[in-house]
């Protein structure tokens, strides 16, 4: 049975996310047209869109009674992990690249304080502690890989043939050793991979008490 008071502070925060998104995505196309996809952020956040705004139709229906599409979730989930993933990236490489002084524009600055900060947290909060969901089993661990892997592996590829460049310094494959490229992918993986088992992990915990 589900919690009502908090699927409807669950629709709340998927809905602010989705106005967050709306306005973000004004800003960065202004900025950078259609060059803006190439980024992880921004194809993390237009995921997060999506998966949010089908969410917010899905739970108002469980208020009624009707459970949660196990697809809607795992959108939720794949989203969430994205969103995660650039917060953390954010946090712990880019702002260590690019000097501190530039933290607070990674941040706070333009849509990059939706993108990087506001959506990642409001999605985090609301997926873990207020959204109604089926149980998550261990293997869908591996399904909120997905997105990245792709991401990865198509940027990758451009970027060996020259196609693109970057877009994130580690990336830069001709302007560091191919040692240095297989620690970076390594260190993202890991990143990814520990923040959809920690997802995982709060989404179980939060079952597990919704059950008892």
């Amino acid at each position: 049975m589900i919690n009502k008071r908090k699927t409807i502070y669950a629709i709340a925060a998927n809905v602010l996310i989705v106005l967050f998104e709306i306005i973000a995505f004004i800003m960065s196309f202004r900025a950078s047209g259609w060059e803006a996809l190439t980024y992880y952020t921004q194809d993390s956040n237009l995921l997060a869109l999506f998966s949010c705004a089908i969410f917010t139709v899905f739970a108002a229906q469980t208020l009624k009674g009707k459970p949660l599409p196990q697809w809607v979730f795992m959108l939720r989930y794949m989203a969430t992990c994205m969103l995660a993933v650039t917060f953390i990236v954010v946090i712990f490489v880019l702002i260590p690249m690019f000097g501190f002084d530039q933290a607070l524009f990674l941040l706070f600055g333009d849509s990059m304080l939706f993108m990087h900060t506001l959506c990642p947290i409001i999605s985090v909060l609301s997926f873990v502690l207020l959204e109604p969901q089926p149980r998550c089993r261990r293997s869908q661990i591996f399904v909120a890989l997905i997105p990245s892997g792709m991401y990865a592996v198509i940027v990758i590829i451009l970027n060996i043939t020259r196609t693109m460049h970057g877009p994130y310094p580690f990336l830069y494959i001709y302007e560091q050793s191919a040692f240095m490229s297989v620690v970076w992918f390594v260190v993202i993986f890991a990143i990814t991979a520990l923040l959809s088992l920690a997802l995982w992990a709060g989404n179980r915990k939060l079952a597990s008490k919704k059950a008892s």
